[in-house]
């Protein structure tokens, strides 16, 4: 028989899953639009189409990271699943996954400083947006792959 905690686990775990499901769509969208705006070829309908589908992703994703911080909260009311959430390989588990974050963010500006050798990035909120997704992407997806 399964325990309350492992069932509240499971279910976050699905959450997590999703929301990188809808964060690789939106990278996917992300970089075709960008390439298509380098190319000069953003007026036309398949530009909207994936400014759309993007859109999209983005409330998907809002929608998973509300529902994980609401299954969050409702696992500190309960003291002893706030005890079981406090265990050393979870902090640990977290810990690991921010120091994921934290070196996927430096490759990613790593990135960004040779490719604007050689491209003209002319919306630099565009770079910034996308490296704050690469890190929570590169977060959740540890954080995904070390509780499971």
């Amino acid at each position: 028989m399964t325990t309350k905690f492992e069932l509240l686990n499971q279910k976050r775990n699905r959450y997590r899953g999703a929301y990188l499901v809808a964060l690789a769509v939106f990278f996917i969208t992300w970089i075709a639009r960008s390439a298509l705006r380098l190319s000069g070829g953003e007026d036309g309908m398949l530009g909207d189409a994936l400014l759309i589908l993007m859109y999209v992703c983005l409330g998907i994703q809002t929608f998973f990271v509300v529902k994980e911080v609401r299954l969050k909260m409702e696992m500190k009311q309960d003291p002893a699943l706030r005890e079981m959430m406090n265990d050393e390989l979870v902090r640990l588990n977290e810990l690991k996954a921010w120091r994921t974050a934290f070196f996927a963010l430096i490759g990613y500006i790593c990135l960004m400083v040779v490719l604007s050798l050689i491209i003209d990035f002319p919306d630099l909120g565009r770079v910034l947006v996308t490296g704050l997704l690469v890190g929570f992407g590169a977060y959740g997806a540890s954080a995904y792959w070390l509780n499971r």
